[in-house]
């Protein structure tokens, strides 16, 4: 299932074609409304998995979300997830207009992990409302500092590219593009 979101901030982005293989059961469009006059605009294309995303929100609080050089974003995303979760991890690359290659990168786990496992009622990036149930709401929090710009790029526009991995690791539990 995809879920495309326009949220309405302004921001310099661009939209470039990044593929991540995905099981796509249908194709959904959603206008959110709502304004931040103050902020820059951002637009969402998410493509769901085993997660349900019904909402992504993106704050550069520091900035007033303008979206600048070393800025911390956090980004939330809400949602259903569609099975039982006993590990993951949340994983991101940025993208800058006219560089061919990501520009920075990272990963969080869903939850505390050990030597003896993960434990998803110790959250991290994915707090489940209730981690033994398979249809559980959840809130994915996470937060990334913008990089530098790289002095090649034609318009210094960024995106963000985020997907979720379970145990299983295929299909992914979402995909999204800042």
């Amino acid at each position: 299932q995809d879920l495309v979101l326009f949220i309405p901030f302004r921001i310099s982005l661009t939209s470039l074609a990044i593929a991540l293989t995905m099981r796509v059961k249908a194709l959904v469009a959603l206008s959110l409304a709502g304004t931040a006059s103050a902020g820059d605009p951002y637009h969402v294309d998410v493509t769901n998995g085993n997660f349900t995303i019904s909402e992504v929100t993106m704050h550069t609080p520091a900035t007033n979300d303008k979206w600048q050089e070393r800025a911390v974003a956090v980004l939330t995303m809400t949602g259903k997830s569609e099975k039982i979760v006993d590990a993951g991890t949340l994983q991101y690359q940025v993208y800058e207009h006219g560089v061919p290659n990501f520009i920075a990168s990272g990963s969080f786990s869903y939850f505390h992990c050990d030597n003896h496992g993960c434990d998803p009622t110790q959250p991290m990036a994915l707090n489940l409302t209730d981690p033994f149930n398979a249809n559980s709401d959840f809130t994915i929090n996470w937060q990334f500092q913008m990089p530098y710009s790289d002095p090649s790029a034609d318009l210094h526009n960024y995106q963000v590219v985020v997907w979720g991995t379970d145990q299983d690791h295929v299909p992914y539990d979402f995909s999204a593009t800042v």
